[in-house]
């Protein structure tokens, strides 16, 4: 059974309702009904204001009297529950009720002396909730990986919230003529983004005032803006935005096809949304300048010919330039794959590791590590090496933490390999100069001995015709005779090492003079020794004298006698070969062209490479003692090279040695001038 807490005076219920009455806001005075347990079931109203008869539209002689029950028939029990609480402990309290047009903020509290009545303030809550929502809500955006991502949330949430019709988010160029959209929401749906020129809009208004308000008649005020007329709108609201130095920025506007109501509100939610638009057009902006910075060093890094890399602590690669594909064929996802191991032969490895070491311990001394520049060898995906010269400094990240290695490559292989000819040469230049200060000496003293040869042999010859044959003596003039022509062939030998030797050069047939001299050859190298003739069809034609041919292959025949013992296999053949450009062939510079060449391959022990290195120097001999006296292999090259060919040693795979003498082609015919 309902019953009434307790007695209340009449003065008191007069003193309530004029209280009551004089509120700034919608207010009542109830009279509370509980039941046996404290619970309030209902309650009666004593007094209202004209706010509240506004709030519930009934008049206030209906209202007098009734049980608050059928003044809000959907009353929420918790709301009763309150009220009992305020009667219960006479403290104060605060709640919220929501209604179908919005939230009431209800303050209940018992007045002085009455233990029975309790008065009701009623306000809306409508745009206080909005507003705290909006602070909550722009302050939990997230910006999202992409650009943009932050201003198309708040563009529609600022649309759904307000129930407006568009919302357009701008930035402004640099000379703040121009509005570029980085949001658009209209009617529900985002837009793609715009640009417009802002003179002749209400947009240029709030951007020059800070905020601009146009309730009705928008288009009317500003006939040129395209937006306004496609939109049919009839009210704008807009907040300029700027930068922390002043300077606008940018524009949060928003429209409606119906006049603008909320003022206030609005107003207020556009301004808290502006605090961290700001702040995101001016991340916005350092983005968009960083990754311009990236793409326009990526730009140079994927297109520059040398390879940039980064190298991570774990020893990774964390970058590498397109141009590492061209360098060693590896495309720049299987080089970061690799590791450094990977990446270099193990010599230049450990020229590497030895430098990153030591810039390692540089660091660790609080030193800055110097630039590393060096030469590294690199494996390339067909399975052959490249040479780079590397340029590596160290890479710290922006709070200063060492964070591996930067570094240009830049492919050397062909610097090298002009150096390494261009040493070659040097020494090849050197070695001429050196041979033709040796040959021109030789030359010299050969001809000085070969003329006083002449004179010994004829006066020996004088002698032995003077003396009886049947004369002990004879016997030693034929002994001095058969030393003078020993002496007569080193001087010969010392004149085709010294290229002085007087020759007849005609075209010939290689394979033909051969062929006369294999009989004779047999003969020499004994029965102990098999020789292969391999004769090439078309071999190309010569000019040579006959008797340096016979000289070449006695000389080179014998020599590989000597290194079998006696006994084995010397094959002998013939080749043409082209030379497409300059080439360098046993020390010396061939020309282009067509050569035919001569090589004698014998089954012996081979040379050493030392022995290879000064085989061609004279009395230098790898026989032993009385066997040689080291000028065969000289004048050998003399020859050839009095012809403009070359000699070249080299051992064969499973053993023996190989001399190839290659002589020019002379296929063309050779006019005859008589001597001139």
């Amino acid at each position: 059974m309902s019953q009434m807490t307790g007695s209340t005076d009449p003065g008191d219920v007069a003193a309530v309702a004029a209280l009551v009455a004089a509120l700034p806001m919608a207010g009542a005075s109830l009279m509370v009904e509980t039941d046996a347990s404290g619970r309030a079931t209902d309650a009666t109203v004593v007094s209202v204001n004209e706010w509240f008869v506004r709030l519930v539209s009934q008049p206030q002689e209906y209202l007098i009297g009734l049980p608050v029950s059928r003044v809000w028939p959907d009353l929420d029990p918790i709301w009763m529950g309150e009220v009992a609480a305020v009667v219960r402990t006479g403290e104060p309290r605060v709640f919220e009720h929501a209604t179908e047009d919005g939230l009431l903020r209800c303050t209940a509290f018992r007045p002085a002396h009455s233990a029975d009545l309790v008065c009701i303030t009623i306000e809306d809550a409508t745009d206080s909730r909005l507003l705290r929502d909006a602070l909550r809500m722009v302050g939990s955006l997230d910006s999202g990986p992409e650009p943009g991502t932050f201003f198309r949330l708040l563009a529609e949430y600022l649309g759904k919230s307000l129930s407006l019709d568009a919302v357009c988010i701008d930035r402004l160029s640099d000379d703040g003529l121009t509005a570029h959209s980085v949001a658009l929401w209209v009617d529900g749906e985002l837009q793609p983004d715009t640009t417009y020129p802002l003179a002749g809009t209400p947009c240029a208004e709030a951007s020059a005032r800070g905020f601009a308000c146009f309730p009705t008649g928008i288009r009317e005020r500003f006939p040129t803006d395209a937006l306004l007329r496609e939109m049919g709108a009839e009210s704008y609201a807009g907040v300029g935005l700027r930068g922390y130095d002043g300077r606008p920025v940018g524009i949060i506007a928003c429209l409606l096809r119906t006049p603008l109501a909320r003022l206030a509100l609005i107003e207020s939610v556009l301004r808290i949304a502006a605090v961290r638009a700001v702040a995101e057009l001016d991340h916005l902006a350092s983005t968009a300048a960083i990754r311009s910075s990236e793409e326009h060093y990526r730009l140079l890094a994927d297109n520059v010919l040398d390879v940039i890399w980064t190298l991570r602590t774990d020893g990774r690669f964390g970058y590498v330039s397109p141009s590492v594909e061209k360098l060693r064929g590896y495309t720049p996802e299987e080089v970061m794959a690799q590791s450094i191991e990977e990446a270099l032969t193990p010599d230049s490895l450990a020229v590497a590791q030895a430098a990153m070491a030591g810039a390692l311990e540089t660091m660790q001394a609080g030193e800055s590590p110097r630039v590393f520049r060096g030469e590294l060898e690199q494996p390339c995906k067909d399975g052959s090496t490249v040479w780079t010269e590397a340029a590596v400094a160290g890479l710290f990240a922006p709070d200063g933490e060492f964070a591996g290695f930067v570094g240009i490559s830049r492919d050397i292989t062909e610097r090298r390999r002009a150096e390494t000819e261009r040493r070659a040469m040097e020494r090849e230049l050197m070695e001429a100069h050196r041979s033709e200060s040796v040959g021109r000496l030789a030359g010299g003293v050969a001809h000085d001995i070969n003329n006083q040869l002449a004179a010994v042999m004829c006066l020996t010859e004088l002698v032995m015709e003077d003396v009886p044959s049947e004369h002990a003596s004879q016997e030693m003039l034929q002994q001095v005779m058969s030393e003078c022509k020993r002496a007569a062939g080193t001087v010969r030998q010392l004149l085709a090492y010294a290229s002085k030797a007087m020759i007849m050069p005609r075209r010939m047939d290689l394979n033909e003079a051969i062929n006369r001299l294999i009989p004779a050859l047999t003969r020499t190298l004994g029965d102990g020794m098999e020789l292969v003739w391999r004769p090439e069809a078309n071999l190309g034609l010569v000019k040579l004298d006959g008797s340096q041919v016979e000289y070449v292959l006695t000389q080179l025949c014998s020599n590989a006698r000597d290194a079998c013992r006696g006994t084995g296999r010397i094959t002998l053949r013939t080749a043409n070969t082209i030379l497409a450009a300059p080439e360098t062939r046993g020390g010396t510079r061939l020309s282009a062209g067509g050569y035919a060449v001569v090589t004698v391959q014998d089954s012996g022990p081979g040379m050493t490479p030392d022995q290879i290195a000064v085989a061609f120097e004279p009395f230098a001999t790898s026989k032993r003692l009385g066997e040689g006296q080291g000028l065969g292999l000289p004048a050998v090259r003399g020859i050839a090279h009095q012809n403009g060919g070359a000699v070249e040693i080299s051992n064969v795979s499973g053993g023996g040695l190989r001399v190839s003498v290659a002589f020019p082609r002379h296929d063309e015919p050779v006019q005859d001038f008589g001597g001139l």
